[in-house]
């Protein structure tokens, strides 16, 4: 019987020097305006009653996806490949659930019913899935082939109308505006991970001077994928031809 263990981070951040003078910083593009950054208080808190919390929880061991509700009860196991299924996103709506699987030891991404059932293909090749604020799309970095050049890809909710955005270079962990605009991504394309952000309809980038990580760990709920940041923003502005 296998045994799985929860944890569940209510609250993470992430800690680290940012220096905007530091070799390996980014180039700033020509016309680019630097933002100074805000100063960000540490984050602290009380312990959670659990028991006052609704809802369902998914996440995955590396081996298999699962969900929970929100106060520890009712464990459920989603999937039962013999190969790894993991990286798990709920729709907005709660009824579907985007996942990475890898049947031949490569990325590929899967959806279900939010209950278990219903599992079909997506696409051959992506991980990293979350969904747009609306449902109505889908983002994730497909792996790059042979040159495991990675990049943010969104695409409609049934797997249809793929597009590529620009300047996504070896980006991964994209995370949507809450208006659906924007989209959030870790990339090391500089040599060093770097959190940017890039219009959804792929004009306009944004990038963080300093460092960024993407946090994903065997057990981690999906919703604790996010850092503190301390940084200054570049804004670029694209350039139109006359």
């Amino acid at each position: 019987m296998a045994t799985v263990v929860l944890t569940l981070v209510l609250l993470a951040s992430c800690s680290g020097a940012v220096d905007g003078g530091a070799s390996g910083s980014p180039v700033v593009p020509s016309g680019s305006r630097v933002l100074p950054s805000p100063t960000t208080e540490a984050l602290t808190g009380s312990p959670i009653d659990l028991t006052s919390l609704s809802g369902r929880i998914v996440f995955d061991n590396s081996q298999d996806v699962w969900s929970i509700n929100a106060d520890g009860t009712g464990l459920r196991r989603l999937t039962r490949s013999p190969w790894p299924e993991f990286d798990p996103s709920w729709s907005p709506d709660g009824r579907f659930i985007v996942y990475r699987s890898e049947p031949h030891d490569y990325p590929e991404l899967w959806v279900m019913n939010a209950d278990g059932t219903g599992h079909h293909r997506l696409t051959r090749d992506g991980g990293f899935p979350t969904w747009s604020p609306d449902g109505s799309m889908i983002a994730y970095a497909p792996g790059g082939g042979p040159s495991g050049r990675s990049s943010i890809v969104i695409m409609n909710a049934d797997g249809s109308g793929r597009r590529r955005l620009p300047h996504t270079d070896y980006g991964e962990y994209p995370s949507w505006s809450p208006d659906g605009k924007q989209i959030a991504f870790n990339s090391n394309l500089s040599g060093e991970g770097l959190m940017y952000i890039v219009d959804s309809t792929g004009r306009g980038s944004w990038t963080s001077r300093g460092w960024a990580r993407a946090m994903r760990s065997p057990g981690r709920p999906t919703a604790a994928r996010s850092c503190s940041l301390r940084s200054e923003i570049i804004r670029t502005t694209p350039t139109t031809s006359t």
